[in-house]
């Protein structure tokens, strides 16, 4: 009898969770790119219709690309990042976080315009060894259960 190999949405989630936490997450802070953690946090493996996914900020854009000049960013999140990145709050942390939007505004961000790696590390062949190995694992054994089964039911 035929049983197809099945990989689980909950093993999909468990591989893509070892790629946030062994390979995505240590980029972030070989970048220096981490201030408050909360971004690190944020990361979330989920599976959707058998493909992995990983979710986090919105803002993960502008980690990658940069944000270039002509607009002022949103402040909230500036007044958070001095605190979190350069230790100043109150009205000090809050006027250095309009200087910092006014420099965006003007300026952009360092990582704009050539962007950052942070996200290729996803595409590296030591994540995807990582993918395929722990996928690997999973089908040999469906498969050795399969064959088991099937030699059972044959000589029985």
């Amino acid at each position: 009898f035929k049983k197809m190999i099945i990989i689980t949405n909950e093993k999909i989630i468990e591989v893509m969770q070892g790629v946030i936490d062994n390979y995505l997450k240590p980029k972030f802070i070989e970048l220096g790119m981490n201030s408050s953690g909360e971004w690190l946090s944020s990361l979330e493996a989920r599976a959707n219709n058998g493909n992995g996914e990983i979710w986090g900020r919105d803002y993960t854009y502008y980690l990658v690309n940069g944000r270039a000049g002509g607009s002022r960013p949103p402040i909230t999140p500036l007044v958070n990042w001095v605190g979190n990145k350069l230790g100043i709050y109150g009205k000090e942390g809050l006027s250095v976080a309009f200087a910092v939007a006014k420099k965006i505004e003007k300026e952009g961000t360092d990582y704009y315009p050539d962007g950052t790696d942070l996200l290729e590390i996803l595409e590296s062949n030591e994540v995807l060894n990582y993918v395929y190995g722990a996928f690997s694992v999973e089908i040999a054994g469906q498969l050795t259960a399969t064959i088991k089964r099937n030699i059972q039911n044959t000589f029985a």
